[in-house]
């Protein structure tokens, strides 16, 4: 998928995060496809599959912070940051700062 694709998509998902994530009446969501693709589709984003869009954005940063496409991953760190900055203050997500950082540490193998 082109680049562009791809950056249009992370930036319309990001938009749709600060604007929609607690409007039920909007309908998004977050569809992931093979190979680390993703779109946005129109369906209902219910409370309980705001965990499942924020894995997925968690994710797709992972495959994109191994040099995949820079603007890309930076679009996606803002979904991340939209993400916390509409959930913490609601009180849905005390622990994310904590989380994040355990998340993002880097991994020690022996």
């Amino acid at each position: 998928m082109a680049l562009e694709i791809q950056y249009f998509g992370a930036q319309t998902l990001h938009t749709k995060i600060q604007q929609e994530w607690y409007v039920p009446a909007k309908c998004y969501s977050l569809r992931i496809l093979p190979a680390n693709r993703f779109v946005i589709a129109r369906c209902c984003l219910a409370v309980e599959d705001q965990k499942a869009v924020l894995n997925q954005v968690l994710e797709q940063i992972g495959y994109y912070s191994s040099g995949a496409s820079g603007a890309v991953l930076t679009r996606l760190c803002l979904c991340l940051a939209s993400i916390v900055l509409q959930t913490v203050p609601r009180g849905g997500w005390a622990t994310a700062l904590p989380e994040l950082l355990e998340w993002a540490e880097p991994k020690v193998t022996s």
